[in-house]
């Protein structure tokens, strides 16, 4: 559909005036072809001055809107010259560069016209609707205006600017490839202590518009108890990558590692690349109560006697499980082996030196690696 607004023209025209004696105007231009490539960066919008009005130069601070962009070219300045049937190319940067284009005369936006339907607004004189699928995208064809009967067709582009300069181009061939996104990493980890962590989602190209991506959670941590993130992913058009925060949540319970595995999950015509989740490991920070006990006592009954040094040996060569390794290092050395039994016996029957601190239920004066997770003969 095209809406003309010639009501002055046919005003001048019914009252015998020449085209001469009116003073500096713009109400005389139409709008007169509009192009666009499958993904809007090589468009161009022409607008036509249809009659011998010489003087319609006043283009200054008028504007071109689409309803669906939202967005507004403004003209910056007039032209200058005889406007007798002379066009106007306001084309983007990348159809400039195509062989065969006519210089624009004005720069316009990349993604002006809408693609799936529009109304294209030239200030309060022309305007132009579209259907879904009007505007054609091959790259090679254009919306252009019949000037008999007023109504739009489509055709071979022919852009031309305000020097009569016209040509053809060529912006066809395959549409662009999807965007595809996934996380820049697999897998990562962190204490709980970590407070935010940042992962980051990276995409193979900038979408010309906004995604909604979306985020599920598994793993053994529990969302909203050991971490928290958002199940929303907002990407914004022009984007290569975008941060996800993780909040950990930081407790006193003793636990082991636990995982969050976040999953993107994408909308229709975008790609969803690998890695596809990220597991991030959460490490426990809080270390186990410290447990009391007696060296040498190595099955914590209270006394040191023969049968610790036989429990030491099973332990040793026979599998005998022990609660307190600590206990059972009765040299002191930061081991569990023969040595230890060797110095129980030497100290029981040999008069060789007693196990050392603690000798009654107490901490380790040297810890080490070895760990005492209960003793029986301790409080």
């Amino acid at each position: 559909m095209r809406i003309k607004h010639a009501l002055v023209l046919v005003l001048l025209l019914s009252t015998g005036l020449s085209a001469s004696s009116v003073l500096p105007g713009s109400h005389l231009w139409d709008l007169n072809e509009v192009f666009s490539n499958s993904d809007g960066t090589i468009q161009f919008v022409e607008v036509y001055q249809p009659t011998s009005a010489c003087c319609e130069n006043n283009l200054g601070t008028k504007w071109i809107e689409s309803t669906a962009t939202s967005s507004i070219f403004t003209f910056p300045s007039g032209v200058v010259g005889n406007t007798a049937f002379k066009h106007i190319l306001i084309g983007t940067a990348a159809f400039a560069a195509l062989p065969g284009a006519p210089t624009p005369d004005f720069v316009l936006p990349d993604n002006f016209l809408g693609l799936n339907g529009d109304t294209i607004t030239f200030y309060f004189y022309d305007e132009w609707i579209y259907a879904a699928s009007q505007l054609p995208l091959d790259g090679v064809t254009s919306l252009q205006v019949n000037l008999t009967s007023g109504m739009l067709e489509t055709g071979v582009n022919s852009p031309t600017n305000y020097s009569d300069v016209t040509g053809s181009v060529d912006a066809g061939g395959p549409p662009p490839a999807p965007v595809s996104v996934s996380f820049s990493m697999a897998s990562d980890s962190v204490t709980e202590a970590a407070g935010i962590y940042t992962a980051a989602v990276v995409l193979s190209s900038a979408p010309t518009s906004d995604i909604a991506a979306g985020l599920t959670f598994s793993g053994t941590a529990s969302s909203g108890i050991d971490y928290s993130v958002s199940g929303m992913l907002l990407i914004p058009a022009g984007s290569l990558t975008v941060d996800v925060p993780i909040t950990i949540i930081d407790d006193t319970d003793i636990e082991p590692d636990e995982t969050a595995i976040l999953s993107l999950q994408v909308p229709p015509g975008v790609v969803l690349g690998m890695p596809s989740s990220f597991t991030l490991t959460i490490g426990d920070d809080d270390a186990p109560p410290l447990i009391d006990f007696v060296r040498g006592d190595t099955n914590a009954d209270g006394a040191i006697g023969i049968a610790d040094a036989i429990f030491l040996l099973t332990h040793l060569f026979s599998g005998g499980s022990a609660s307190c390794l600590n206990a059972l290092d009765a040299n002191d050395d930061g081991g569990n082996d023969v040595a230890d039994a060797i110095s129980l016996l030497t100290y029981l029957f040999g008069g060789g030196a007693a196990p050392t601190a603690p000798v009654v239920c107490g901490q380790d004066p040297t810890p080490g690696s070895l760990d005492c997770v209960g003793f029986a003969a301790c409080p």
